[in-house]
């Protein structure tokens, strides 16, 4: 039942515990037929919001400050435990946490503490696009996914969530194009950075995370057949700007209406302004949200461990990467 995807070494205190996981495994394995069954054919009513950029861009915090403060659904720490029943988790997480949905702001590597806070919901992605590694397909309209089927779960989630649902979406964001074919109030946030402290951050990434600066993590863009035979810093530099134009051109093939690009430097300078653009995007394509709550919303940036001459390094080496992804596209 649980995906049999290939993940990237892990540093000890990031690995999963085994016996956890084979509950769960069975968990969801009996959880699953019972909850498919109860499916029927329905109308989208919300949108789902995928939140799609490179590593270390700032997909997370948007993905915090969209439940936190638009009050859209997410699927928690909780719900994520039922990738293969997600309805029934949803429901069990409204049922057991309530309804406050504010958040630290803080993880770790994309991973999140309390059970309220979002899960990246890998299992269930990597059930539904059937994929084994995180790496962008060749050509997504060409794999064998079953769109109507997942576009029905998809409604149904958004049903048990009573409203917009939004996902950290590494992967869904590459088929774009398909998911709002069948699903066309669909909405994409893509979060960017800049290509030099996005870099720096995947490094460390690598140093804490995989414990391997030389062990690839994350998405693999289509570049990876060349950037994997690189230096660590130049792999970092490549995924950092592959990644980010991967996604543009997935964005480009559906309606600009559908999407928004998100500034990590200009969110954090001014949240407000970000989460007002944001609520236009979702409220155009479903109901009106909630009120925002009356407080204050100071966020803080968390620069990479490096120095002026290490910044300067890897502006050479983002430099010198983009030259060569201009050269191997031409």
């Amino acid at each position: 039942m649980k995906p049999e995807r290939v993940d990237a070494a892990l540093a000890a205190a990031y690995q999963k515990n085994a016996a956890d996981e084979d509950f769960l495994a069975w968990l969801n394995q009996t959880l699953a037929g019972p909850e498919r069954a109860s499916y029927t054919d329905r109308p989208e009513r919300f949108p789902t919001v995928h939140v799609l950029g490179a590593p270390r861009s700032g997909t997370t915090l948007v993905v915090q400050l969209l439940a936190s403060e638009l009050g859209i659904g997410a699927v928690s720490n909780l719900a994520a435990a039922f990738w293969a029943a997600p309805c029934t988790g949803l429901r069990l997480a409204r049922k057991l946490l309530g309804g406050d949905r504010r958040s630290s702001f803080v993880s770790d590597y994309g991973r999140t503490n309390g059970l309220h806070e979002p899960h990246e919901f890998g299992y269930f992605w990597a059930s539904h696009l059937k994929y084994r590694t995180m790496s962008e397909p060749a050509s997504p309209a060409a794999d064998p996914i079953d769109w109507p089927g997942l576009a029905q779960v998809l409604t149904h989630m958004t049903e048990a969530a009573g409203g917009p649902l939004v996902f950290k979406a590494f992967m869904s964001g590459f088929y774009a194009e398909q998911l709002v074919a069948v699903l066309p109030r669909t909405c994409f946030v893509l979060v960017v950075r800049d290509p030099v402290e996005n870099a720096l951050s995947i490094l460390e990434m690598r140093d804490r995370y995989s414990g391997d600066r030389g062990a690839w993590t994350s998405v693999r863009p289509r570049e990876y057949a060349w950037m994997c035979t690189l230096s660590p810093e130049e792999q970092a530099a490549g995924q950092a700007l592959a990644c980010e134009a991967a996604y543009r051109r997935a964005l480009a093939k559906v309606p600009a209406a559908n999407t928004r690009v998100v500034d990590y430097a200009s969110l954090v300078a001014d949240p407000h302004g970000a989460l007002d653009d944001l609520r236009a995007l979702v409220e155009a394509h479903g109901p009106p949200l909630s009120p925002p709550p009356a407080r204050d919303l100071t966020l803080s940036a968390r620069p990479p461990r490096a120095d002026a001459s290490g910044y300067a390094q890897m502006a050479s080496i983002v430099a010198a990467i983009r030259t060569r992804m201009a050269e191997e596209s031409a």
